[in-house]
Formats: structure tokens, sequence, C-alpha cells
């Protein structure tokens, strides 16, 4: 058995070398794995959760990568395989480099090389002083990260590896910017974008163009900068590249912002946070894996003992035989508990994006028809003269002002029983009467925007004092048919379409501060619940002449 999985293991590591075998060698290295495991093969464990960590890192799946790292780490130890453990550590140093935890990384990467048996060749030199180059740069420690570049640098020349220079110099130019930003290292981004573009590396073109981008923010050149960053972004997206889509996204943002171009910037800014929000989810899980791989390692390692003490001792193996199924018993009813939590938290998040009846229809069927709606109120707020506002507010201010109304706008519609569609900038959407269309649609629609108002209103002093600005807003609505239906595969998202739709948007374009303009249509369904002044006819753009009307307030 144990030739058998260290020919396997042997084979993997072959295919390792082959980025179209990367696949088969995970599969046998979970077989090789799993009976190592089942056979307490201890060298067997080690080499193939080490390779194993490799080929889960290759996919970015960093809690799995963690686990089997650091479960090889705890049998090294056990066996007191310096070598074996020096792999380890460095591969948990690439998992914490690669989710931009400099600190960590640096710390893993230091002990991988305590525990080194032998002298690294130079190219295994020339990637490890490479990436503690990376990581002291990360941190703000030039000085030392020029130090371990220059060595990485004379490394990668004596095994020629020419990749390995470039990415060094690309870099040693990114510190060059953070230290003088001299107009040389403009030449030298363009020179080496040349030569990633001839090599088709996405990633060096991509930091190519970004370093280029920072130089020109720190000189104050924003037009250029923000076009350079842009198209950094673009190449990132398109080439699907995850790990420096938040650098980037940074370096966006500021260069938006800068050139005025604030509304572009806080959309990427909210981009931004829902990377770091996926980051810090994943951050989590790795240490979640590596508690469950230090808790089954402790497990399996108290069990092997009872085994060995058990030999001659039947009741003691009935016992422990027990307290195993117990623990299964737990660890199972635990696993369906923690099913049925995410299960429920996952129906909540889809109730939360749709309406119910479309949710429900969408998990019975895996698809949600269209329907046709006879009587719909659609509502638009927005706020009045938000370009010129928000040129004058820091981004995360801006952002912080409009989820403060938005959250209050959730509120009113959900006590008031309507259906959020969505938000569009700084405009929020919403409708009534999408389940049955009644009178009290286009009443309850009305009803909501007076609260809306009014919430607007009563916050205003809070939100001067917290944020120093406030925004007005106007309010439009219209009942008319519409069609309703879930777009998209990936991400799904629940809308409305017609010519309703139109009107409604064009009521709030004629509204004004503080004020709820209505449709004639509208007006027809609320005259006698509401007080509303008459506007006369009022020219709509693609529409000619609309009668509109004023909401006042309630009746008596």
């Amino acid at each position: 058995m144990e030739m058998r999985i260290d020919a396997m293991v042997k084979d993997a590591d072959h295919k390792f070398q082959f980025d179209d075998s990367i696949e088969n060698a995970i599969e046998i290295l979970k077989e090789a794995y799993f009976l190592s495991d089942k056979s307490n093969y201890t060298v067997g464990i080690i080499s193939s959760a080490n390779l194993l960590g490799n080929g889960y890192l290759y996919h970015s799946d960093f809690p799995n990568a963690t686990s089997k790292f650091y479960i090889s780490l705890r049998h090294a130890e056990t066996l007191n395989d310096s070598s074996s453990m020096s792999k380890s550590y460095r591969g948990l140093g690439l998992v914490k480099y690669n989710m931009k935890q400099w600190a960590e990384a640096i710390s893993d990467f230091n002990k991988s090389m305590d525990y080194k048996t032998a002298p690294l060749d130079d190219r295994l030199t020339s990637v490890m002083d490479y990436l503690l180059g990376l990581a002291y740069y990360n941190l703000g420690k030039y000085e030392v990260a020029e130090t371990f570049l220059f060595s990485a640098r004379e490394a990668a020349e004596s095994v020629n590896d020419s990749m390995r220079l470039l990415e060094i110099r690309l870099n040693l130019n990114h510190i060059a910017v953070e230290r003088s930003n001299s107009p040389e290292v403009l030449s030298i981004y363009d020179a080496l974008y040349t030569e990633f573009e001839h090599r088709n590396e996405k990633i060096g073109m991509c930091y190519s163009v970004l370093g280029k981008a920072k130089s020109l923010l720190k000189s104050g050149d924003y037009k250029k900068a923000s076009k350079l960053a842009l198209t950094s972004l673009e190449m990132a997206r398109s080439a699907k590249m995850k790990y420096p889509l938040q650098e980037i996204l940074e370096v966006a943002i500021e260069t938006e912002y800068q050139s005025g171009n604030y509304k572009a910037s806080a959309d990427l800014m909210l981009e931004a946070q829902e990377i770091k929000e996926s980051t810090l989810s994943q951050a989590t899980s790795t240490q979640v894996a590596m508690m469950s791989a230090d808790y089954d390692f402790e497990k399996k390692e108290e069990q092997f003992n009872d085994e060995l003490r058990a030999k001659n001792k039947q009741r003691l193996m009935l016992l422990v035989l027990v307290i195993a199924l117990f623990i299964i018993s737990i660890v199972v009813y635990l696993s369906l508990r923690g099913v049925a939590k995410e299960r429920h938290r996952s129906d909540e998040l889809l109730y939360n994006i749709l309406p119910v009846e479309t949710a429900k229809e969408l998990k019975a069927n895996g698809v949600a028809v269209a329907k046709a709606h006879a009587e719909v109120t659609i509502v638009f707020a927005d706020v009045q003269n938000f370009t010129k506002i928000a040129g004058d507010l820091e981004p995360t201010i801006l952002v912080q002002l409009l989820d403060f109304y938005f959250g209050k706008f959730d509120a009113i519609i959900q006590k008031h029983g309507l259906e959020k569609i969505k938000t569009i900038g700084d405009a929020y959407m919403f409708v009534s009467g999408l389940n049955e269309a009644t009178k009290d649609n286009a009443s309850n629609a009305v009803s909501a925007g007076i609260d809306m108002l009014q919430a607007i209103r009563e916050s205003e002093a809070e939100i001067m004092s917290r944020f120093g600005a406030h925004f007005n807003f106007r309010i439009g609505m219209h009942t008319g048919r519409t069609v309703s239906g879930v777009v998209g595969k990936i991400k799904y998202a629940f809308d409305i379409w017609g010519d309703s739709v139109n009107i409604a948007a064009r009521m709030e374009q004629n509204s004004e501060p503080g004020k709820i303009n209505i449709s004639e249509d509208t007006y027809s369904l609320v005259k006698d619940a509401y007080t509303c002044t008459p506007r006369g006819h009022i020219d709509v753009k693609n529409k000619g002449s609309m009668e509109m009307y004023f909401v006042e307030d309630r009746k008596a």
C-alpha cells in the first residue's frame, strides 16, 4: 500500500508541471491522501496533503489550501521532518500572501527558512526573496523590500529566469514611484508593458498600466491617470484576474474622484467594498479550516493511541467505539443543523432580493414566468441637484448619505407592504399593486411618499450634524399597465417594464424638491383621499402634454 501511495504522489507531482494535467493531479492526490489517512501512513499524508495544498492554491481555494498545508505541518511535526515543515510553512505563507495578509505571510516565510535542512537552490531563492520583497513593499518598508528584490534578481540571473527578472524590474519601478516619482519611471513602465505583451502575460501588462496610473496620479495628472486606471481595470476584468482587482479599484476610485467623476468614484467604491467583504469572508473561512484541521488531527491522534492501548482490552475498545459513534452523531447533527441554518439564510436573502411569490416560484421551478399587471402604481424618488452636491462631498460621505436615506425608505415601504424594485445611483424606485390591482394600491403609494418626505424633513438636523450636508428629494408616480419578471442567470434581478415606467420617471423629473407629482391616472384613484393641486398640462419629453397634480396632504 505504501509503495502504491508513493507512486501516486510522484505521478501527481509530475503532472503539476503541466496546466492541462493539474485537475487530474488533484484527483490522484485526493485518493492518495485518503489511502494514507486510512492506513495511518504518515509520510503519505504529509506528501499528498502538501501537494494538494498547492493544487487548491492554484485555484485560489484558500480555505482548503490552508487545511491541507496545516495537516501536512502537524504530521511533519510528529516525525520531526524539518524539510516537510519548511514546505508546509512556505505553503501557508503563499496562502496569506495571496490574501494580502502581508505581515502573516512574512512570518510564515521566515519560519519556512528556519526549518530548511539544505541551502535553497537559486530558482527557489529567487521566488522566496521576491515574495518577501513584495510583502515588505506592500507594508511600505521600501528599503527592506529593495534588499530582498536585489537578492531575488541576483538569484534569477544565475538561473536565467527572464520572467522573474521582468517582475522584479516592475516592482523596483513601483518603489521608485513611491520614493521619487521621476519622469523616467513612465518610460520604464512602457518598456515593461511591451515585454509583458510580447509574452502575453496579462498580469504583468495590467500592473504596468496600473503603475503608470499611480505615477501620474501622484504627479497630479488626474485625467491621464484616470484613463490608465480604467484601462487596467478593464484588462483585469476581461482576463478574469481576481488578485489585482482590489488594488486597481483603489487607484481608480481616487483618480475618478480627483477628476471630478464623483458618481463613477462612488460606484467603484461600492464594488471595492464587495471585494473587501468577500476577502474578509475567505479569511474567516481559512481560520475555520485551520481549526477544523487541528481538531481532526488531534482526534485522529487520540483515536490511534486508544487503539494501541485497546489491543488487549476489549471493554476499552467498545467504549472507544461508543465515544466515536457519539462524536459522529454530534458532528452529523451539527452538520444537518448548519445546512438547515444556511438554507434558511439563503431563503431570507432570496426573499430580500425578489418578491415572495416570485422567489417561491423560482425555488420550485428554477424559473419565474413574467407577469402582466393591469394597474400598478410606479414611484420614483430622486435627489435634486445630485451631481452638483456630489462634487462637493467626499465619496465615503456621499455613499453614507445615500445609505441613510435609502434605509429610511426601505423601512417605510416595508411598513406599507409595497415592493422595492431597485436603486439607480441617487434614484429609488418602488411599486404598489404587483400582487393585486385595487384602488388602495395608488393610495398606499401616495401614503408611503408622504411618509418619505416627512422622514426626510425630520432627519434634516441629524443629517447636517453628522455629515454637514443633506439631500432634497422629489417624488413622481404614475399608475398603469406593466410587465414584471426576473432577468439574469448568475445574479437574479427583479424588474418591471412598460410605458408606465417611463411616464412615472417623467412625473419625477417634472416634480419639485419636497413634492409628490402624480399623473392624471393616479389622481383619479386618490382624489377622494388626498388634497391635490392641479398643475395644468405640462409638456413631457416624448409624451406631449400631460395633466399633473401635486399631492398636498391627506384629507380629514
